[in-house]
């Protein structure tokens, strides 16, 4: 059975999503060489995984320190004490 359009559109659009958040974890691993997992675990807490999905048509096209320092001071913004 084929699958609908709409359903192709939104698992390629969902892998791309994670494919994105996994590549900003990255840079906050290489920036402060911290375990993924750490990261991983401070985006989750301050809702930064939902934040880079919302702002994902943006955040994309820029360049990693952008990336990083926007999502640092949404972090911030919401409590995080820069520490992993």
């Amino acid at each position: 059975m084929r699958r609908k359009r709409k359903e192709v559109y939104e698992e390629s659009r969902i892998r791309k999503l994670i494919r994105f958040r996994m590549f900003c974890i990255y840079l906050f691993v290489e920036r402060y060489n911290v375990f993924s997992k750490n990261v991983y675990e401070i985006f989750e807490k301050y809702g930064i995984n939902e934040s880079i999905d919302e702002g994902y048509e943006v955040l994309h096209t820029v360049g990693n320190e952008y990336i990083i320092d926007s999502l640092s001071e949404e972090m911030l913004r919401k409590g995080w004490d820069g520490k992993f």
